[in-house]
């Protein structure tokens, strides 16, 4: 320290300043809101302790992390998000986690299927059966390779045009309007074969091509151009699929199929790593095959669990991605009504919802089959078929969450 004087400036000795470490608290969290939250809503969490400049994280039911918009003194806020639902929410800090309560994600999902008897896309009440058309005479519905929901669009691969050519297209529809635009596929030969059209979390597209090179392949909708993952060709997938799911936490495209490449019977989940190319086969042990291996509809979960309905016991089954084998819900019946013609499934607060053309009479009468994840119990929803035609053929049931 110095002191100085008129001018004249000498040391006054030294002086030891010592930083004082503040312990790191953990936040104190009000109660969170009582209100029902959709998916892309702002919840705003108050408390104190916040630091606006530390990393938090925040954890939703099924394990759904959402994203942080904003952190003041006094408050987070995230933006809830997609394949969120009711439960509880963790708040991470620090390297701990605690609980902050229970939040209400409302039922906002809406389920589509597309009626190509007459060209529309067909919105779904799942609870009522009733359908509500959108759009006509859009060109889709002739032998597909499954549907997605990207970016308010219902976004399908076929394989023909609505002439019956062979003609691998994208068409892409407005859930609002049906106004529609038909992408060509290029760079294939015609007689080309594809399989189990997916996206992933980034709004990325992709398709298996299952003929002459058996490779996974991203697809750009503003060109219609193919864009191969990986060295490997002639890959062990794509005879007789079950449909293809993207895994968030592994960012891998996993397909399930009941034959090999050999068109030997043998169901496999084929699981390929979109950002190294690599690609794992996982057979389904054969103690599960006894009774038969046929299945149908392939899905997953928030929380990317996958589940299969087994047809030849009539059950519904979650999938080890590590090892293939099944595991059964409980209090299944063997009558189960799925399973006979369907159009694809998809999971939703708990529920394996599918749909299929016909029941376990062989009777064409459309139906909505939920399966009750925990309790295995079954739903049945007969689609209202005032307004259908008679001769009604249907495709690639999908959801918007």
């Amino acid at each position: 320290i110095s002191v100085t004087v008129d001018g004249q400036t000498d040391t006054a000795g030294t002086f030891t300043v010592t930083e004082t470490i503040q312990d790191v608290v953990f936040p104190t969290i009000e109660n969170l809101p009582e209100d029902s939250f959709s998916a892309g809503d702002i919840l705003t969490i108050s408390g104190s302790n916040f630091d606006p400049n530390a990393s938090y994280i925040i954890v939703f039911a099924e394990n759904v992390m959402a994203e942080v918009v904003e952190v003041t003194e006094n408050s987070i806020q995230v933006k809830v998000p997609e394949g969120a639902v009711s439960g509880a929410i963790t708040l991470t800090f620090n390297e701990e986690t605690k609980s902050l309560g229970t939040l209400t994600i409302g039922a906002s999902a809406q389920f589509y299927v597309f009626e190509y008897t007459e060209d529309r896309l067909a919105k779904v009440d799942i609870d009522t059966g009733e359908i509500t058309f959108i759009g006509s005479n859009i060109p889709y519905g002739n032998n597909t390779r499954n549907a997605v929901i990207q970016d308010n669009k219902y976004v399908g691969f076929q394989m023909q045009n609505e002439q019956n050519e062979t003609e691998p297209n994208i068409v892409s529809i407005d859930l609002d309007t049906g106004s529609f635009e038909v992408i060509p596929i290029i760079g294939v030969e015609n007689s080309s074969g594809f399989d189990d059209f997916i996206v992933d979390s980034n709004g990325r597209f992709y398709i298996f091509q299952d003929s002459d090179i058996h490779r996974l392949a991203e697809v750009d909708l503003n060109t219609g151009e193919l864009a191969y993952i990986g060295e490997s060709v002639n890959l062990n997938y794509g005879s007789n699929t079950r449909g293809a799911v993207y895994h968030k936490s592994n960012k891998e495209y996993i397909g399930f199929a009941i034959q090999n490449e050999n068109f030997e019977d043998k169901p496999h989940l084929e699981r390929f790593n979109l950002e190294t190319g690599e690609t794992i086969t996982v057979n389904i042990p054969e103690n599960f095959l006894l009774e038969g291996g046929d299945f149908s509809d392939l899905a997953i979960s928030p929380a990317d669990e996958l589940y299969i309905f087994h047809d030849s016991v009539n059950k519904l089954a979650k999938i080890d991605i590590e090892t293939g084998e099944l595991t059964y819900l409980e209090n299944q019946a063997s009558e189960n009504t799925y399973g006979l013609n369907t159009r694809g499934a998809v999971i939703y607060e708990n529920q394996y919802i599918g749909f299929e053309m016909w029941n376990q009479d062989f009777n064409t009468a459309p139906n909505i089959v939920s399966i009750d994840l925990e309790t295995g119990e079954v739903d049945v929803v007969v689609i209202a078929t005032d307004n259908l035609p008679e001769s009604i053929n249907l495709a690639d049931f999908v959801i918007k969450r």
